[in-house]
Formats: structure tokens, C-alpha cells, sequence
């Protein structure tokens, strides 16, 4: 069974576009911790290949994105150091 993870924080980025999401994204997860969960809602579809192309580049995990009609939820993990 998986487990399932809470976000630690959430951004609603609904009716912000591209570039914006990414940069907001990255903006976000550079003031968290190790270990924490960043949940990110948007509407904006060229996110889907974006966010997780720019929060990879920049050593966070993002898990598969979920669709939920008009909708796109990330979870980007920041991974533990060490």
C-alpha cells in the first residue's frame, strides 16, 4: 500500500502562468527544510513539463503530477541531506 504523504506547505499558483509558476516554485522550495513537502496547484498545462523539469534540475524530487480536470497538483519532495 502507499503511503500517503502531506504537503508541509501549499501554493496555489491558479491563473499565474509560465514562467511565473517555475520561478515561484523554486522560490519556494529554496525557504524549506530537508525532508519537507511542497504541494503546488495550478492550471497553467505547459507546467506539466516545466515544474518538474526545473525542480529536477535543481536537486528536489517531484512525484508524478496528479490531473484533476482543469487542475495539476505536484508534490516536490526536498531531500534529506547527506
Amino acid at each position: 500500500m502507499t503511503e500517503k504523504k502531506t504537503p508541509t506547505l501549499s501554493l496555489d499558483l491558479r491563473g499565474e502562468h509560465c514562467p511565473y509558476n517555475a520561478i515561484a516554485t523554486l522560490e519556494t522550495l529554496a525557504t524549506m527544510k530537508p525532508g519537507e513537502l511542497l504541494e503546488v496547484i495550478t492550471d497553467c498545462s505547459q507546467s506539466v513539463h516545466g515544474i518538474p523539469e526545473d525542480t529536477t534540475r535543481h536537486g528536489y524530487h517531484c512525484l508524478p503530477v496528479e490531473h484533476h480536470g482543469a487542475l495539476f497538483r505536484f508534490l516536490i519532495e526536498i531531500p534529506l541531506a547527506g
